[in-house]
């Protein structure tokens, strides 16, 4: 009895220790590289920065397709001026598009895109003003980008 007891608690623990936490940067200096690196059961831990290696692609995770929309600020990050996005729309994600700024309380500030989308590779500009033409605050803001299965936030800091 012990000896079941025994091999069962080592197969637990060696199924446990297969997976592994890939670190970005540390053990890649890239996301894309640490994705292909991972195998199943493995994290990928992205730290803060700016990442801008993220291409459209999609990742097979537990049996299900997610896809990896590409959507990378282009400009200076903080900024004081345009804020230039690039937003890379895969195939199976034709259709309709959103790209709008939210403030810190979730207001939309500004609608940037709304309407129907063709694949491919997208700049899209934020001259820092609201919908009615006023300049936004210093502050941080959210850019969202929504379509067909797909949807990416990303966090820009307007100072003066």
């Amino acid at each position: 009895m012990r000896c079941v007891i025994v091999v069962i608690l080592l197969l637990a623990v060696s199924s446990v220790g297969l997976a592994a936490t890939i670190a970005v940067p540390g053990d890649y200096s890239s996301v894309l590289a640490a994705v292909d690196a991972a195998v199943a059961g493995d994290s990928v831990l992205v730290g803060p920065g700016t990442w801008s290696d993220i291409d459209t692609r999609t990742v097979v995770i537990n049996g299900i397709p997610f896809s990896m929309t590409g959507f990378a600020v282009m400009s200076g990050n903080p900024t004081r001026g345009l804020v230039r996005v690039q937003l890379d729309i895969p195939a199976e994600a034709e259709g309709p598009w959103r790209v709008a700024v939210f403030d810190v309380r979730g207001r939309r500030v500004r609608e940037l895109l709304a309407g129907p989308v063709r694949p491919g590779q997208h700049n899209i500009a934020w001259d820092l003003r609201d919908n009615g033409g006023l300049r936004a605050a210093p502050g941080m803001y959210f850019m969202s980008a929504a379509g067909p299965g797909h949807a990416a936030t990303r966090r820009i800091v307007v100072v003066r």
